[in-house]
């Protein structure tokens, strides 16, 4: 507790880490143990929005930064990740994000990002093609984002957005090219589940 008042984190994302640490798998406190912590902080404060969504955004993206954090990417992967559904959810830009981060970390977003001029049944293949064209950060972040997104509508059971990463993670398989990475095998648990 001393350690998140000295973090000066948002009340939101102290209140979730205090909630998050009486769980089986407790986190740690990143945004005052990393190079970018003040920029995280204000990012937070600053661009994540209420929670008007079906899916929490500000818990889904923390989510996904932990689980990153978890499997020992590297911190440019673990931003991208906590920021990856920044440019189509809240109002920060591609150049602020640049600004306070890297430039790889603005493009593993932009990849990342879901392409609304295009028809809805061409949205998923082109986001999934890009990250595979961008390179392997942008891919590690999309599963990682279609992971989370599985182990919450399947606590739900949100039989439809279960087939959705299910499809997700088909056009990733299809897409990897030669990626060797651990993440991978996350796809195995997503597919291979039945409702």
């Amino acid at each position: 507790n001393k350690d998140l008042k000295k973090a000066k984190l948002p009340a939101k994302l102290v209140k979730y880490l205090r909630k998050q640490r009486k769980t089986k798998f407790p986190l740690l406190i990143f945004a005052s143990e990393i190079k970018k912590g003040q920029e995280i902080r204000e990012v937070l404060q600053k661009y994540f929005p209420e929670e008007t969504q079906r899916k929490p955004f500000f818990y889904h993206s923390i989510r996904v930064w932990v689980f990153l954090w978890n499997q020992w990417y590297s911190e440019e992967i673990q931003i991208a990740g906590l920021l990856h559904d920044t440019l189509e959810d809240t109002s920060i830009s591609e150049k602020e994000i640049e600004n306070l981060f890297w430039k790889n970390v603005v493009w593993i977003v932009k990849a990342n990002s879901k392409n609304l001029s295009l028809a809805k049944e061409e949205v998923l293949e082109d986001i999934v093609k890009r990250c595979s064209d961008y390179g392997i950060d942008a891919m590690i972040v999309k599963v990682a984002d279609v992971y989370d997104n599985f182990l919450f509508y399947k606590k739900i059971n949100n039989i439809p957005e279960i087939e959705r990463c299910k499809k997700l993670s088909n056009l990733i398989l299809k897409y990897k090219k030669d990626y060797n990475d651990k993440i991978f095998n996350f796809l195995e648990e997503i597919i291979s589940f039945e409702a």
